[in-house]
């Protein structure tokens, strides 16, 4: 590894480091008031419910679209490099369904 990498990603983890103790800080102090200030907890509700829970389903429903696919081609990437093209199609049928039948649409 050069150098110039090695520093970018000490840099990058020193970065998620502070960004984790950041976090952290943020989430006591506000425990805190939350504590100390009994009706904080209600009017801090609805956000929460309103705008941050939706926030969070889209951020999983976007993780799950990415992650499910990346299973699947480094699954068939797997069998490819194994040297097994002949069972290449009883495995793709057999996964093919699967994102279908772990995350149904619901409306």
């Amino acid at each position: 590894m050069s150098s110039l990498s090695a520093q970018t990603s000490d840099r990058l983890a020193v970065l998620i480091l502070w960004g984790m103790g950041v976090g952290l800080a943020l989430g006591v102090i506000l425990r805190m008031i939350v504590t100390w200030q009994p009706g904080f907890d209600t009017a801090a509700g609805w956000p929460a419910r309103e705008a941050i829970d939706r926030l969070g389903q889209v951020f999983l429903r976007l993780l799950f679209f990415v992650v499910v696919p990346l299973v699947f081609a480094s699954l068939m990437l797997g069998i490819i490099q194994l040297g097994q093209l002949s069972r290449l199609v009883d495995y793709a049928v057999r996964l093919a369904p699967m994102p279908w039948l772990l995350f149904p649409i619901h409306s």
